[in-house]
């Protein structure tokens, strides 16, 4: 029997394509938020919470070039900061299947790094509300 995996994935922010610059990009959800457990003098019951769902992606810092993830979430951190619009539609793809939604920026991308090194960054984008799952044409 042969494993089925998956080892591509494709990324859009904004309808740009930046899965080359990226080393990880995945979806997760903590349902942690609201959760609590309820205790009587006849016991307890835990209460799920409401899940918050988070992008998060890592690679490498693109400044200046033509599509650049790092450009991109910084202009969106920047205008959720001067009290803009700081959402950026995404689309990600593993395999045939799809995740779209709306997300923001939960902190601006680094900028620079050490010497000798290749300049990386890492983030967290919260999802707005839940991302919806697709297939692929």
């Amino acid at each position: 029997m042969a494993v089925n995996y998956i080892k591509t994935l494709t990324l859009e922010i904004d309808t740009a394509a930046v899965e080359c610059q990226l080393t990880t990009a995945q979806i997760t959800s903590d349902s942690s938020e609201g959760a609590e457990t309820l205790t009587t003098f006849c016991g307890s019951e835990d209460v799920p919470g409401i899940g918050k769902w988070t992008l998060h992606i890592a690679g490498f810092q693109d400044w200046g070039q033509a599509e650049a993830v790092t450009e991109l979430l910084h202009t969106a951190y920047l205008a959720g900061q001067d009290g803009g619009d700081d959402s950026v539609a995404f689309v990600l793809e593993a395999g045939g299947s799809t995740r779209t939604g709306n997300c923001r920026p939960t902190e601006d991308v680094p900028f620079g790094g050490d010497a000798g090194a290749a300049f990386t960054f890492e983030g967290d984008l919260a999802v707005i509300g839940r991302p919806t799952d697709g297939t692929t044409p």
